[in-house]
């Protein structure tokens, strides 16, 4: 399942980079690739800020669910096997916590990774000519 995720979130990153080439080429032209690798960075962060967002609107929203009489006590007919698994996953933080930083850390992996090809691709189109 966690692969699966990985999976999804690295897709989902190449769709971002191709949107952002081919919409800066299609407007702009021939951008400098720094230009777009850092577009590219701040897509890709913002994008993994959202999904860490999502994921924990997902979890309280769960947890939620299990409060059956809304008063934000958990009492003896709330408390089951599920309820401790979503509150342990909402208690236990710390990836959430650090997103922000982690973040930072792979949006920049994958731009450098990005420029990589980018100025691969330019260096291939050149000597295609």
């Amino acid at each position: 399942l966690f692969l699966m995720y990985i999976l999804l979130f690295v897709s989902l990153c190449l769709l971002v980079s191709l949107a952002v080439y081919l919409g800066a080429n299609k407007y702009y032209g021939d951008v400098i690739p720094i230009k777009l690798t850092i577009i590219n960075f701040i897509s890709v962060y913002i994008f993994f800020l959202l999904g860490v967002y999502c994921y924990e609107i997902y979890l309280e929203y769960r947890l939620d669910s299990f409060d059956l009489n809304s008063d934000g006590f958990f009492t003896g007919e709330e408390n089951t096997p599920e309820k401790e698994k979503y509150m342990s996953l909402v208690i236990n933080d710390t990836g959430r916590t650090f997103a922000p930083f982690t973040g930072l850390v792979y949006s920049f992996l994958y731009a450098v990774f990005f420029l990589c090809v980018l100025k691969l691709y330019s260096f291939i189109k050149k000597g295609s000519k």
